[in-house]
C-alpha cells in the first residue's frame, strides 16, 4: 500500500512558483512585521540603538535609492552602504537628542526617500525613538552666523560619530560640503535653547531676511501671505 499523497503547503507553492530567493525574502518581511509590531513602547536606548542598526527595514527605501527616475539611480551596493550610514546618523539622533546631528548630503538623500513614505517613516520613528525625527531644511541658510553654526555641528557631529563607533565617517560617504543645510531634531525649542552648544534654533527663513518686499497682491497671493 502506497502512503497517501500529501498536497504541498504555501511555503512549497511560493517556492515553487517564485524560487527560494523570493520565499526567503518573504520569510525575512514577516520576521520584521513581527518585531515592528511587538516592539516595546518603553524600550531603552540600547534596544533602540540594536533594532535600528539590526531590524529597521529600509529595504523599500533601497529599492527607490535605485530606481533612476524615481530614486538616485545608484547600485544595490551602494544604496546598501549609504543605508548602513544613514542608520549610524538615526542612532546619532538617538543617542544625542540635544544636539543637531548634521547628515552628509548622500545620507540626506536616503533621509529623504524615507521621509517620503510618510506612514512608513512615522511607524518607524515610533521604533526608533519614540517620537518624530523632524527634519529641519533650512539649518545654515539663515546667515552667516547660523552658517557658522552648520559648520560647527558638522564638526561636532563627525566627532560625535568617531566616538560613538570607533572610527571615523567614510570619507567618500561623508563628503564635506561648504553647506549641507539639514539636521535631526528631536528636541522643542525650550530645550533648543539649554543646548550645551547652542547652535540651533528653530526660526524658518522669510522673505523679508533676502531683502524681498512684497509689492503687489499677486505676489503676496503666491506664497499665502495675507
Amino acid at each position: 500500500m502506497q502512503p497517501a499523497a500529501t498536497l504541498p503547503g504555501p511555503s512549497s507553492i511560493v517556492e515553487q512558483r517564485f524560487g527560494n530567493r523570493f520565499f526567503n525574502w518573504i520569510t525575512r518581511q514577516v520576521g520584521r512585521i513581527r518585531t515592528g509590531t511587538s516592539f516595546p513602547g518603553a524600550a531603552t536606548v540600547k534596544e533602540r540603538r540594536e533594532w535600528i542598526l539590526a531590524d529597521l527595514d529600509l529595504e523599500p527605501i533601497l529599492v527607490k535609492a535605485m530606481d533612476a527616475e524615481e530614486g538616485h539611480g545608484w547600485t544595490l551596493d551602494f544604496a546598501s552602504r549609504v543605508s548602513r550610514e544613514y542608520r549610524r546618523f538615526l542612532v546619532l539622533c538617538l543617542e544625542h537628542p540635544r544636539d543637531p546631528i548634521v547628515p552628509s548630503s548622500l545620507v540626506d538623500d536616503f533621509w529623504h526617500l524615507h521621509i517620503l513614505d510618510t506612514q512608513k517613516y512615522s511607524e518607524d520613528c515610533q521604533h526608533c525613538f519614540g517620537s518624530m525625527l523632524h527634519h529641519f531644511p533650512y539649518f545654515g541658510m539663515r546667515g552667516e552666523k547660523d552658517a557658522t553654526n552648520l559648520r560647527e555641528a558638522w564638526l561636532k557631529t563627525l566627532a560625535l560619530y568617531q566616538s560613538t563607533f570607533g572610527a571615523a565617517a567614510p570619507a567618500h560617504l561623508w563628503p564635506h560640503s561648504n553647506r549641507c543645510p539639514n539636521c535631526g531634531r528631536r528636541c522643542r525649542g525650550v530645550e533648543d535653547a539649554n543646548s550645551t552648544h547652542d547652535v540651533f534654533d528653530s526660526r524658518r527663513p522669510r522673505l523679508a531676511d533676502l531683502g524681498v518686499t512684497h509689492t503687489s497682491s499677486a505676489s503676496r497671493d503666491l506664497v499665502g501671505v495675507k
